[in-house]
């Protein structure tokens, strides 16, 4: 008999400033969070004090050194993994006490649902659709748990719950199976349900081999038996001082339900020593489990930690240096005024802009290097996160909301650099940039920089035939359980007559404000600030992450709300893109919490993989008398222009987190290669080439889009 144990987590020391640490870079696709080194594994051999209701001994196990971070106390963890909490009902199956009630199928389970082991149409080629989805949803509607079948033959279904759980469970099945596209087949005295049984011996056969796995499987889910004996166990020291594992994994480890089930173990929680056990016969299994586990308190603690927050100066240019910087309001909220930073007074003196030639450039290299770190430190941690990652550049005028006052009546440029890096600075990049230019303008200012950008499209032969891209975003305030629902949709052109329908979807649970939008999210891992006081528009590099929310589990109001979203393309061929017109149009009997109508424009910047877009915002109202008579004038519709920077390679790496399971992280390298890799084109040299290029065409997107008074 073997027992394998990992770290102990509840060691772990606050370091780095309570940040995990950046990814070994010769340990891609690892699921380990560690810093980088080359020495070799250390053993580790001390035996837990824990009891196990399995005899084991404890020889010791190789595992990598401990994580250098700690696990912060955040109330938005718990929503992190427990989507699909026990009730009642389900606990008791878990313990292993006998079922209520039963319900006879009137046919094979795969009869009626034909959906069961097929892949899920939203992540393709990559995983199964969850099997027994539908006796699950019924089991969380009524508040009972129902058992699924052990074998193909097999057509009674048990059930857990009091007598009306029951009762309830029985006609919501009912229900189920007259709406089975096979309803009318369902009874054995009828030719065609006997035809689709005797043409389908080797479906049977290959169903039958499934849904036993299936029901060996399901098994892991439960709680072992006081007398099992397993012969290699695992240990899992947690820090319960800083966390209770029940408070995010639910209060029978639910979350780890997929662990259980993929290797076959047990997982359990001995609360007097503090420790998760994971219980097997297979090493590898019970090594497996451990490394979901550790990841799983790696992404713990990349959610846990602080964004990362950074206002940097763009040192302006020999020809608009000034000595003083004021800072004018631009815009005053509850919150406080918001003021923007602009150049004022004297030119420099000869002397001085000598000095200043020097500086210029260090600063610049100093932002460079600052910036590099930044987008390491946060690729590194948002590897972890499961859910919906994404990478953007934005662009606007910066205002500040807390700031030091000067020692006279307006900061003097050294002053303000100082001012600009102290820590209680704060801030936020304001996409206004319809301030000044108009909005007409700014769409004739980016068509005519032919030097700049390209159409995407290699059949589009100039940058005023480039046709808009539509998108709507929509938020729906659930309750207490859910929270707030966003759903962000993309439209495409679907036929030669102009006909649009939805080509992306994509459903979020948000718990935080929305930095980008003003509506709910989680804080940005990354908000890195590039103020600009002269001669361009200032941006943010921001890496934003989301929680994803599977459409099974959205309630289905909500979904069917989603199926009648579409685009009016009448009016949307014919409506300037400066017009106030919705051309969303959606079901009004439902409550929607926010609406905002998107209009983008891309391009692609030139010998390069960057795509940029300008695009209008509209917000228009949602209260149900305003949405039933439809009239929104254009002062009932809040209208801002926004532009932003992006590489769909980003795109694709980050979103293979979307698809991520429990305890597992992003098989992509968390390095500058990755993400801003040389271009062909370029004639730049050195290692970090393709960053040095990117944060060039930034600039160069920045100078264009120059803002009056920024």
């Amino acid at each position: 008999m073997e027992s394998y144990e990992r770290t102990n987590a509840r060691e772990w020391q606050l370091d780095n400033d309570g940040q995990p640490l950046q990814d070994s870079e010769n340990s891609e696709g690892s699921d380990d969070l560690e810093e980088p080194n080359d020495k070799p594994m250390q053993e580790f051999g001390a035996r837990p004090k824990a009891r196990s209701n399995a005899k084991h001994t404890t020889p010791g196990h190789k595992a990598r050194g401990p994580i250098s971070a700690r696990i912060h106390r955040d109330p938005k963890l718990k929503n992190t993994f427990s989507v699909e909490k026990d009730n009642e009902a389900k606990a008791a199956w878990r313990k292993g006490q006998p079922w209520t009630g039963f319900y006879d199928l009137p046919t094979t389970y795969d009869q009626i649902d034909q959906s069961i082991f097929r892949k899920a149409q939203s992540t393709p080629g990559v995983r199964l659709a969850k099997p027994y989805a539908v006796l699950e949803d019924i089991g969380l509607k009524v508040g009972a748990y129902i058992q699924p079948p052990r074998s193909y033959s097999d057509r009674r279904l048990h059930i857990w719950g009091n007598h009306d759980q029951v009762v309830a469970v029985k006609e919501e099945l009912m229900r189920w199976i007259k709406r089975s596209p096979r309803s009318s087949s369902l009874d054995s005295s009828n030719a065609n349900f006997i035809k689709v049984h005797i043409n389908s011996e080797g479906k049977q056969r290959m169903l039958d081999i499934k849904m036993q796995k299936e029901a060996v499987k399901q098994k892991y889910r439960q709680a072992p038996e006081d007398s099992a004996v397993f012969l290699v166990n695992g240990f899992f020291a947690w820090p319960a001082d800083q966390l209770r594992p029940d408070e995010v994994f639910g209060k029978n480890f639910e979350a780890f339900d997929p662990v259980r089930m993929a290797y076959r173990c047990h997982i359990i929680f001995d609360t007097e020593s503090s420790m998760f056990k994971v219980l097997s016969n297979n090493p590898r299994a019970v090594q497996e489990a451990l490394r979901r586990i550790r990841t799983t308190v790696c992404e713990l603690v990349s959610r846990s930690s602080r964004p990362t927050r950074l206002y940097l100066l763009v040192p302006p240019t020999l020809t608009t240096v000034k000595k003083q910087v004021d800072l004018i309001d631009s815009q005053s909220s509850e919150a406080g005024p918001r003021l923007k930073p602009v150049l004022i007074g004297q030119s420099l003196t000869q002397g001085e802009l000598g000095e200043w030639a020097q500086l210029r450039p260090k600063l610049l290299s100093a932002n460079e290097s600052c910036i590099q770190r930044a987008v390491l430190h946060s690729l590194s941690s948002v590897r972890f996160y499961r859910g919906h990652v994404r990478m953007r550049i934005h662009f606007g005028s910066f205002v500040f909301s807390v700031y030091k006052k000067p020692s006279g009546s307006t900061h003097s440029l050294e002053e303000f650099m100082q001012m600009m890096g102290s820590s209680t600075t704060a801030g936020a990049l304001v996409k206004d940039l319809d301030g000044g230019n108009g909005e007409t303008d700014l769409i004739t200012q980016c068509q005519q920089a032919t030097r700049l950008f390209a159409p995407i499209d290699v059949m589009t032969s100039s940058l005023e035939d480039v046709q808009p891209v539509y998108s709507a975003m929509f938020e729906f305030a659930t309750g207490a359980t859910d929270g707030v629902i966003r759903l962000e949709i993309e439209f495409s052109k679907a036929s030669a007559e102009g006909d649009f329908d939805i080509s992306r979807q994509r459903w979020i649970r948000l718990d935080g404000t929305d930095v980008e939008t003003g509506g709910l999210s989680t804080s940005p891992p990354l908000d890195l600030n590039l103020v600009a006081l002269e001669g361009s528009a200032s941006w943010q590099l921001q890496i934003t992450a989301y929680n994803g929310l599977d459409e099974t589990r959205v309630a289905p109001e909500i979904r069917e709300f989603a199926q009648g979203i579409r685009l009016d393309a009448d009016h949307a061929r014919s409506t300037p893109v400066t017009e106030t017109q919705q051309l969303v149009q959606f079901p009004t009997n439902l409550p929607v919490r926010a609406f905002i109508q998107k209009t983008g424009f891309r391009y692609r910047l030139r010998n390069s993989t960057y795509l940029f877009e300008i695009a209008r915002y509209q917000q228009f109202p949602t209260s149900a008398s305003e949405m039933a008579t439809k009239s929104t004038s254009e002062s009932d519709c809040v209208s801002t222009w926004g532009a932003s920077f992006f590489n769909e390679e980003w795109d694709m790496i980050l979103g293979q987190n979307a698809h991520l399971g429990i305890g597992e992280a992003g098989k992509w390298r968390a390095s500058l290669n990755t993400f801003f890799p040389k271009d062909v084109h370029t004639l730049t040299s050195g290692p970090d080439a393709g960053f040095h290029d990117f944060l060039k065409e930034v600039g160069k997107v920045a100078e264009l889009l120059e803002l009056k008074g920024n």
